[in-house]
């Protein structure tokens, strides 16, 4: 009964996992490849056109435009800052459009003005969409209530 929302609800854990080889660029790429949908856009140009647009868009309102060509990195490959891959992890998780969202600690390891940034933006995103979002904050500002 439940297989039809197979895909529908994304969990971001509080550790952020990435393909450490892959660029900003191609992580945002993959993501998208996955999630969107073929019947939408039935002409491969124009599904290629779409996913660089999407990703462009989340580069800039992540601040990670001038990281795309940057990998992606972990403990072992270097790569992104600690708070520049958790706003990947970010990223990456906004282009899925899960319509229930769980988000774990995903403020951890961002300065105060970028979790307010974030917490705003997953309003908007919860009000415009009408998505179902729970989220955790890590040692959250005022403001962000």
């Amino acid at each position: 009964e439940f297989a039809q929302y197979g895909g529908e609800g994304i969990y971001v854990p509080e550790e952020d996992v990435h393909y450490p080889t892959l660029t900003v660029a191609q992580t945002l790429d993959f993501a998208l490849k996955t999630k969107t949908p073929p019947a939408t856009l039935r002409e491969e140009g124009a599904h290629r056109d779409f996913r660089a647009n999407v990703s462009s868009t989340i580069m800039n309102m992540y601040g990670l435009a001038k990281q795309a060509n940057t990998l992606v990195g972990n403990e072992y490959v270097p790569g992104l800052s600690g708070g520049e891959r958790k706003r990947m992890t970010i990223s990456e998780a906004m282009v899925a459009r899960g319509c229930i969202e769980c988000w774990d600690c995903s403020t951890r390891g961002l300065d105060a003005a970028t979790a307010l940034d974030y917490a705003k933006s997953l309003r908007i995103t919860t009000d415009t969409l009408s998505k179902t979002t729970d989220a955790t904050f890590y040692q959250a500002s005022e403001s962000i209530y």
